[in-house]
């Protein structure tokens, strides 16, 4: 006998399944206006580009089902999904919560007590176990001119804390006299207009007009981000969690174990999915790394940034993820097991503005797989490179006819992919 609850889920996904059909009957009608209807733009691992018009997302399953696709697709072959929103927006006066996962989740109010985070945000309501979260900000968006400064300072000391491993004490920043420092100690009670706070043998009473920020101590094992997505909305959030279900209009994401937050699809900017099949190279640490410049200063290998320590931007495209590096670079990398291609985006950097001329190679267990001569007016090349079977994989840029002047070199969104089922 099947329950009320499995007939409606099957009738959903029946609709969302034809849902092609129905639209084309309803642009027959008149019904509905093809001009405004909305496409989103799927990425697959491989960086295959797909639009289409997503319906509906069934985590049971693990499928997307979208108008365009001759069946679903299932969730863990993307890398993401964009769609046509609005510019996010920020409210001014809001709390941030640094999600453990990753991303920041914008809230209007929230209250800790007995390790729970009570917070109130524009999708409604959640409860948070404290260990869900790496660090709360309070009002970190008063831009008033007397806090302004007090803002920038604040956001700059916040991002040091939290590009540090998490460690077992809290990190308070506090506002003393116009300006921020940080105190290493533990919050040992919450209270409804301040914390108590362990400092150097010592417990201070801090109430919360004086706090800019906490990192928070984890006591707890690694997060696990398997899974998980990272969602950006139109109020200035990138929610972490994982999909439970998209219908009727609205995404439901599982936060925690027990707490969900439902967000309107039309608030949703887009969906980073943190796929299994999927490894992103500058998420790992190198085997070895070696640079020997030829005429140039020597500049080291930056993660998610340029050589130059800009955004990695390749003509007028940015990419958040990948590696920067000068030409004589060689960076060797374990292979994760079960993974049996790499995949990335090549080119010099814009900041070369034009110049450079240099070969990227691709190195598999010391076989040269890949080769191919960049300069700084070539455009951006996808490459993907087989490496089935290896253990070790060396990303190599050598340098070109003008040795290594201006070799400013993007391996943009290189990753190891999972392509054998």
């Amino acid at each position: 006998m099947t329950d009320d609850c499995g007939t409606m889920s099957d009738q959903r996904w029946s609709v969302a399944r034809n849902w092609p059909a129905l639209l084309a009957a309803a642009i027959a009608l008149g019904l509905v206006s093809s001009a405004v209807l909305a496409k989103e733009t799927l990425v697959l691992l491989d960086g295959k580009r797909i639009e289409a018009d997503v319906t509906a997302i069934d985590a049971a399953t693990g499928r997307i089902a979208a108008a365009g696709l001759d069946q679903p697709l299932e969730l863990q072959a993307l890398r993401s999904l964009t769609r046509p929103a609005a510019e996010a927006k920020r409210e001014p006066g809001t709390f941030a919560v640094h999600l453990a996962g990753g991303g920041e989740l914008r809230v209007k109010s929230l209250k800790v007590a007995d390790e729970k985070i009570s917070l109130s945000s524009a999708y409604g309501d959640a409860v948070l176990p404290l260990e869900a979260a790496r660090a709360i900000v309070f009002a970190s968006d008063n831009k008033a001119e007397k806090r302004a400064a007090i803002t920038d300072q604040g956001n700059e000391m916040l991002a040091r804390a939290l590009a540090q491993p998490p460690g077992e004490r809290d990190a308070l920043l506090v506002i003393v006299e116009g300006k921020v420092q940080t105190l290493s100690g533990l919050v040992s009670e919450w209270k409804a207009t301040g914390v108590s706070f362990d400092w150097e043998g010592q417990t201070r009473e801090i109430p919360f007009e004086r706090i800019y920020a906490v990192a928070l101590a984890q006591l707890g094992p690694p997060h696990d981000a398997t899974g998980e997505c990272n969602v950006a909305t139109t109020d200035g959030s990138t929610i972490t969690g994982r999909v439970a279900e998209l219908a009727d209009g609205k995404l439901t994401l599982s936060l925690s174990k027990d707490a969900r937050l439902v967000v309107p699809w039309d608030a949703v900017r887009s969906i980073a999915i943190k796929s299994d099949r999927l490894v992103y190279l500058s998420d790992l640490k190198p085997a070895s790394a070696e640079t020997r410049p030829v005429v140039t200063l020597l500049r080291p290998w930056q993660a998610d940034r340029g050589v130059m320590g800009g955004p990695l931007r390749l003509g007028e495209q940015t990419f958040d993820k990948g590696l920067g590096v000068m030409s004589r670079t060689q960076l060797t990398f374990a292979q994760p097991p079960g993974f049996d291609a790499l995949a990335a985006t090549i080119g010099i950097d814009a900041s070369a503005q034009g110049r450079g001329n240099c070969d990227f190679v691709v190195l598999v267990d010391g076989r040269e797989a890949f080769r191919e001569t960049m300069t700084g007016k070539t455009l951006a090349k996808e490459i993907r490179v087989s490496t089935a079977g290896a253990s070790r994989v060396a990303l190599v840029v050598e340098p070109g006819e003008d040795l290594d002047l201006a070799d400013h070199a993007d391996w943009c969104d290189v990753r190891f992919l999972k392509t054998a089922k």
